[in-house]
């Protein structure tokens, strides 16, 4: 039996003078036999991967069902209506000789439901706001129905609403081209690859669909059944094919890196859980901290699962994992993994609006350390010291920092000086961990790993690592004055990472991840109490480790190594909780992450804070983030959304690798962005919000003995004054 659709449904509907036929209907349900086996494979791979996982295979499903629903009343030929042509040019046989022309409505429907659906698919795979993709859907709506309305429409006039349709297309076109591709370039990886690859297909293909409506619909120019192969052909094209490369890619993209977060079934709403539990814990005065008032609101019951000896770690880390394609768990709008991981509501103003990160470009007196005696050397940095502290106050530079001046490394000091440790210098390779990213650019540009500090015994502390270290930056002050200053620390995850799996402890000593942070946060919390006692009140941990988790490379690394970075990303927050809660209420801590700035300003990864920003500012307890952002690479504002109104940022908008000066007025307009984003995500004004805000250089100006090419004392100095002048212009009186 054939093609009877024409001859069965004829009495449907009237009929028009020129319509598809039957080779036209043939088509067209091939092309809904496309459409329908696409959606069923898209159905069936959606069951090999996770729930948490199947969005865009959900979204892809609907729109291919909706295709299929569409082409076969089309090729049913129902769904359609005949209407006057505007344009009949006596003489064809065929187009334009007749009166009426079938349009297919079904059609617009069909684009009405499905188009969205492609750009929502498309959008996300950048990383497009919300915001952004319903005002683009808003046009592209317009555009089908301002088609919908100028096919029907009998007379030139239709023409009208084929402009207006494109006033709303190059709308759609610009989100494409210019905010998605932004929004990919930062995310980088398989989702910039995909994206650019469906993205292309999208515009090429769009970009035709108003010249087949001009020559179908509008200007009657070739046949129906012409018009079924043209629109047939562009239909294949923009959603089999298209949702065949999207879900591709999405099979190696992180989706953490959207911001999307889609729990399992069955999986409780750990946010909802701790927000019960949060108020529960303060109307009973967990959260208040009135069990030790002097410890102020930060003590260990500042969350619902604390204990007396802190939060319960998560689950070790270290383990094979059975799925390794498991993504890192999402951190928008993600319900929190960890609920017990949650930090409290301790509140403490910004010490200064306008700061910066502690290292300072090192004198030539200290610029090769290893060839001086000891005596020698400590003369050479005590001077040195005091110069580096004039000169921060002469320029009015806040806070007053030691350079670093008596460390090699960023990192030094702290470890080594902690019972149980033992000091490696150069590390051999064979005891590093080659997947780490400061590891691997280390190896690949042919240097050594020059220090590290192994753990061969319980660690003990017997005397205070810092101590004299921050002796000799405070004695250079008035005591009324050490407030003025800030001490840095390096991060108890610091070996962790970039030593080889078991190699950080020894298992004589440590027989668990847990094991050894909660041992290394009781010496972190004891450092503290020493310092506070000699009078420290602004501490820095600098920890670029976390940052390492915004690069997709690094998690594949991971991933590769059997490691899951979700649980190895909570142990390493909830370490960071270990080593300073109890600290004392009038004491500032700060953590600042960043890409590395090794010599000569070398940094180790890229990625967006997207990745980790709810759960990074929700879980730690620090009073303020100072965050890297002075290029691309650390990707937008968006982020700071998550940032909690009781806690405080310092954005890093000055860069340290490059001495050229940035422009004021764009660092205002930056700053003035994120305040944007924060008093949105915390329901207040940017005002309000302006408060929580300090600016900074995103890194120190040389973590390691060497810094940046071509920066001089001189330009440091423009660099931070930099820094100051703007502060004084955004926050009169107060920087």
């Amino acid at each position: 039996m054939g093609n009877e659709a024409l001859d069965v449904n004829r009495v449907v509907a009237p009929q028009p003078d020129l319509g598809i036929t039957t080779h036209g209907s043939d088509w067209l349900y091939t092309v809904c036999a496309i459409m329908s086996v696409s959606c069923l494979a898209t159905v069936a791979h959606s069951m090999t991967v996770p729930h948490s996982r199947r969005l865009f295979h959900q979204i892809t499903g609907v729109l291919l069902l909706v295709a299929a629903i569409a082409y076969f009343s089309m090729a049913s030929n129902l769904g359609q209506v005949p209407i006057q042509a505007e344009f009949v040019r006596p003489g064809s046989s065929q187009v334009g000789a007749a009166g009426t022309r079938e349009i297919f409505y079904a059609r617009y429907i069909d684009w009405f439901v499905t188009t969205p659906l492609l750009l929502t698919d498309l959008l996300l795979t950048a990383g497009v706001p919300w915001s952004t993709i319903m005002a683009t859907i808003l046009a592209d709506e317009i555009m089908v129905v301002c088609g919908l309305i100028g096919a029907l429409t009998q007379t030139r006039y239709k023409w009208g609403y084929w402009v207006f349709g494109m006033f709303a297309f190059f709308y759609v076109v610009y989100n494409i081209l210019v905010v998605g591709r932004r929004g990919a370039t930062v995310l980088g990886g398989w989702a910039r690859t995909t994206y650019y690859a469906c993205g292309v297909l999208t515009i090429f293909l769009w970009f035709l669909y108003p010249i087949a409506w001009g020559v179908c619909e509008g200007g009657n120019v070739i046949h129906p059944d012409s018009e079924a192969i043209f629109y047939g052909v562009l239909d294949v094209l923009a959603k089999p094919v298209f949702s065949a490369i999207l879900l591709y890619g999405h099979t190696k993209i992180d989706f953490a890196a959207l911001g999307l977060g889609v729990r399992e079934p069955g999986h409780p709403n750990g946010h909802a859980h701790h927000e019960k539990a949060a108020m529960a814990g303060y109307q009973n005065g967990a959260h208040s901290g009135a069990s030790n008032a002097s410890n102020g609101a930060h003590n260990g019951a500042s969350n619902g699962a604390s204990t007396a000896n802190g939060a319960q770690p998560p689950v070790a880390a270290g383990v094979a994992v059975a799925a390794l394609d498991k993504p890192l768990r999402s951190v928008t709008p993600h319900p929190h993994p960890h609920p017990h991981l949650i930090a409290s509501h301790r509140t403490m103003t910004l010490p200064f609006h306008a700061d910066h990160i502690g290292s300072l470009i090192r004198p030539e007196s200290l610029a090769n350390p290893d060839q001086q005696d000891p005596d020698t050397l400590a003369a050479a940095q005590r001077s040195a010291i005091k110069d580096i502290v004039d000169l921060q106050r002469a320029n009015g530079i806040r806070a007053l920092t030691s350079g670093e001046f008596d460390r090699k490394y960023y990192w030094s000091g702290f470890f080594e000086n902690l019972g149980g440790f033992r000091e490696v210098s150069p590390v051999p390779w064979e005891l590093a961990r080659l997947s780490a990213p400061p590891i691997a650019a280390l190896k690949k540009t042919g240097r050594q790993y020059p220090h590290a500090a192994v753990c061969e015994g319980k660690i003990t502390y017997d005397k205070s690592p810092y101590l004299e270290s921050w002796k000799m930056l405070r004695d250079n002050l008035p005591e009324a004055e050490w407030k003025e200053c800030k001490f840095t620390m390096p991060p108890p995850c610091y070996f962790h990472l970039r030593l080889a799996p078991g190699k950080c402890y020894a298992s004589s000593a440590y027989d668990s991840d847990e094991a050894f942070f909660t041992d290394l946060g009781s010496a972190y919390r004891q450092e503290i109490k020493t310092l506070h006692a000699a009078g420290l009140r602004n501490l820095q941990i600098d920890d670029p480790t976390l940052a390492y988790f915004c690069s997709e490379a690094m998690v594949d690394s991971l991933r590769g190594d059997g490691i899951d970075p979700d649980k190895l990303f909570d142990l390493y927050l909830w370490a960071h909780n270990e080593c300073i809660r109890d600290r004392p209420a009038d004491m500032h801590v700060g953590l600042h992450i960043c890409r590395g700035n090794f010599s000569k300003s070398m940094h180790f990864s890229e990625g967006s804070y997207e990745r980790i920003a709810q759960r990074f500012f929700e879980t730690l307890d620090y009073d303020t983030f100072f965050l890297e952002y002075d290029n691309p690479r650390s990707g937008g504002f968006e982020p700071l959304r998550f940032l909690p109104r009781h806690k405080n940022v310092v954005l890093g908008v000055v860069t340290t690798k490059a001495p050229e000066l940035e422009d004021p007025e764009a660092i205002k307009a930056k700053v003035l962005e994120a305040a944007r984003i924060i008093a949105d995500g915390q329901g207040r004004t940017v005002e309000e919000a302006m408060g929580s805000i300090g600016i900074s250089p995103q890194c120190g100006f040389a973590s390691v003995a060497i810094g940046a090419d071509g920066m001089t004392e001189d330009k440091m100095v423009q660099k931070l004054k930099l820094v100051k002048d703007v502060a004084s212009q955004l926050w009169p009186g107060r920087h």
